[in-house]
């Protein structure tokens, strides 16, 4: 009904300026617009052209053809998908669980537990949670040297290390050189 009266008040509007057939606004602007023949002119902008720039023809049209319709269930754009949520909500098996339960004893167990912590919260004075808890004896200040790295302790280490190893590797050679040369037939 109220496409029809959309249609209607379009087609007044369309009949006082002459659109007999679909037009676009820049063709409004000719005045040869009458004789256009079969030239089609189209117009790619973001905004809606006016429902009467149609023509009366083809807004006549539509209008009569909604005047015919008997039942309009098909046109409502969420009628499909509300539909099929229904169709969803009869098959839903989690909510056929619930409906089928014996003991509802099970699921307000928790629920006790959640009243009384919410009364608990609830009581809560926000005020003594804004005390000062703490007292602060000294004030945090910066180091006035790096704790780590101990530049003098890795450098001692790696001396110290690098020695035994070299004097480990120095001792294997001496050894194989010996071993060697017994071997060797005098």
């Amino acid at each position: 009904e109220n496409r029809i009266k959309q249609l209607s008040e379009a087609i007044m509007i369309a009949e006082k300026l002459g659109i007999h057939k679909p037009a676009t606004p820049s063709s409004m602007g000719d005045e040869s617009h009458q004789s256009q023949g079969n030239t089609i002119r189209t117009e790619v902008n973001n905004q809606r052209i006016p429902l009467y720039f149609m023509g009366t023809e083809a807004l006549s049209a539509e209008r009569e053809a909604l005047s015919l319709r008997e039942s309009d269930d098909f046109t409502g754009e969420r009628i499909g998908e509300i539909e099929m949520k229904l169709r969803m909500l009869k098959e839903n098996r989690q909510v056929e669980a619930l409906l089928k339960r014996d003991n509802d004893d099970l699921f307000l167990e928790k629920l006790a537990k959640w009243n009384e912590e919410i009364s608990f919260l609830t009581e809560l004075k926000p005020e003594l949670l804004l005390q000062d808890l703490v007292i602060v004896d000294q004030p945090a200040i910066e180091p006035l040297a790096p704790i780590k790295p101990k530049k003098l302790l890795i450098v001692t280490l790696g001396l110290v290390l690098g020695a035994f190893l070299g004097g480990f590797i120095a001792l294997i050679r001496v050894m194989m050189a010996n071993t060697a040369a017994s071997r060797t037939p005098r």
